[in-house]
């Protein structure tokens, strides 16, 4: 999981969202074979009684892909994200079935780093003043997780920066502070880190002035897993 997503030449990395349409080369993705949607009579997905759902694929749709990885999932509202299906893979049918009592949105897809992922201030200092005050903040996420449950792989890299407010709610981000842990792909617009053998990224910034939050713009290179976050820092006494 070492290159980088981009939109277009020289472009900042950009993140891949669960229901996105178009595939990257190399990248895990879902929507193999299509995104299908199984409505039951009436306003309601349950079936009256369990049937047999099928999904399909060709070998081409795979990119290289390893076979053997696909997985069926389903979409959850209440998650905004793929939930895993467990179903009969079967390699010379190229086909995934499930016996199942809810219909809705499947797709087939791989396995990769998806969810939410948090964050916790672990440390703040401030120095200088007036003009030159500046904030040194450092923040650890929440361990972040694979769409089969797992801790992802160390060595993961994850794309997080600081960024003003406003960013939160904008496609480009404007970016607030420097990063000042290693960045770990220097020639990769944007801060890159990797995820520490637990599972967890740690980075830390400094900011000028001092500010009372942190905003974060983060997400894995590979997969849908995602970071953003509004962080409240600690009042220095």
């Amino acid at each position: 999981m070492a290159s980088s997503r981009r939109t277009a030449s020289n472009a900042a990395p950009a993140a891949y969202r669960p229901l996105d349409p178009e595939a990257i080369a190399g990248k895990p993705r879902y929507g193999i074979g299509g995104f299908h949607l199984f409505n039951a009579p009436g306003e309601t997905l349950d079936l009256a009684e369990p049937a047999t759902l099928v999904l399909s694929y060709e070998d081409e749709a795979l990119g290289g892909w390893p076979e053997s990885d696909l997985a069926m999932f389903r979409w959850s509202e209440n998650a905004g994200d793929w939930e895993r299906v467990v179903a009969d893979h079967d390699l010379d049918a190229n086909t995934l079935s499930v016996s199942t009592e809810r219909l809705g949105l499947y797709t087939i897809g791989t396995t990769m780093p998806a969810g939410f992922f948090q964050w916790t201030v672990t440390g703040i200092t401030r120095t200088g003043s007036g003009d030159n005050l500046r904030t040194e903040v450092s923040v650890e996420s929440t361990p972040i997780r694979l769409n089969n449950g797992a801790i992802v792989p160390p060595g993961t890299v994850v794309h997080v920066q600081s960024i003003d407010e406003l960013s939160l709610s904008r496609f480009a981000a404007t970016p607030l502070g420097d990063l000042t842990s290693p960045d770990v792909q220097p020639d990769v617009p944007g801060p890159q880190r990797i995820v520490d053998a637990d599972g967890r990224v740690r980075v830390s910034f400094s900011l000028p002035g001092a500010p009372v939050k942190l905003y974060l713009r983060a997400f894995t290179d590979a997969g849908t897993a995602d970071g953003t976050a509004s962080l409240t820092l600690p009042v220095q006494p």
